[in-house]
């Protein structure tokens, strides 16, 4: 008896020990597994950190900045930090520089907005390209907007047609659709037709704010220059149904002088009869379901 219970002791100690060892073995396993991660991981922390510094470099040396927008997408937000730092230490060169790749960057630089809408109440700041910076890095900036719409007030042509540009990409241009419906009546005619242009994209986006263009761009169609004829044209034509009280006149618009006019408004009839027809096939459709 004495012999089967020390039999017994022995074989539970030696599974106990099996187990202890393969947990232990168990254990230096996860440790290296851990090590070998924590060692990648600080490897490419490492490359990171000096593809950064590189371009700092290349920014501080002036190189051009078009040939960094892949590098900066490839490093992602650990450029941030360092792009930021150069917003607020860098000479204005290097600051433009860093807000041009900042607005490239496939992940929104959070820590650098509040900087950048700093940068818009310094003196002698090139408010225009700044502003026109923040939206592309927060489209929903209404600091921007608003800097934007001051100084296309204010601006000379050449600013007045690049703010108008870069409202047409901008999904809360139709706030500002009023100041833009008065710069149609802008002296010069590189203004008119780049604000009619972004009135066609906006009124393609927002068919509410396209009922008030309407009138404005049916009036533009019998504007001396044939480009401001022909964005006009062709933004009642992105319009759509909403601009069919535009019909007529486009109609005589076919018999324009200018070939590119007469292109642009049967274009337009095009687009906008395409759209009337959908709409009235949509109601009958409706109609039918109400009886």
């Amino acid at each position: 008896m004495r012999l089967r219970i020390v039999l017994c002791v022995c074989l539970i100690a030696c599974l106990l020990q099996g187990c202890y060892a393969a947990r232990r073995g168990a254990q230096a396993s996860a440790a290296q597994s851990s090590a070998t991660n924590s060692t990648l991981s600080a490897s490419l922390s490492t490359a990171k950190v000096d593809r950064v510094t590189r371009l700092i470099q290349d920014i501080r040396g002036e190189k051009d900045v078009t040939g960094m927008v892949n590098e900066v997408v490839a490093i992602g937000k650990p450029a941030i930090p360092a792009l930021t730092q150069l917003l607020k230490d860098g000479t204005k060169t290097e600051r433009s520089n860093a807000m041009y790749l900042l607005g490239r960057l496939n992940v929104y630089p959070a820590e650098a907005v509040p900087v950048i809408e700093k940068k818009l109440d310094e003196k002698d700041a090139d408010r225009v390209h700044i502003a026109i910076d923040l939206l592309r890095i927060n489209p929903n900036s209404d600091r921007a907007l608003s800097v934007l719409i001051d100084e296309m007030k204010r601006g000379d042509a050449p600013t007045r047609v690049i703010i108008a540009r870069t409202l047409s990409l901008n999904p809360n241009a139709y706030k500002h659709v009023n100041v833009l419906l008065d710069m149609m009546s802008d002296v010069e005619s590189d203004v008119r037709s780049a604000v009619a242009q972004t009135l066609g994209e906006i009124g393609l986006k927002d068919k509410t704010a396209g009922v008030a263009m309407v009138p404005v761009l049916i009036k533009a169609l019998e504007d001396p220059s044939a480009w401001v004829r022909c964005q006009s044209a062709r933004a009642l034509g992105l319009i759509g149904a909403p601009a069919r009280t535009a019909i007529p006149v486009l109609q005589q618009k076919t018999e324009d002088k200018s070939n590119r006019v007469k292109n642009a408004a049967t274009v337009a009839l095009g687009l906008i009869n395409s759209a009337v027809n959908q709409k009235q096939s949509v109601n009958k459709v409706q109609k039918k379901f109400k009886k």
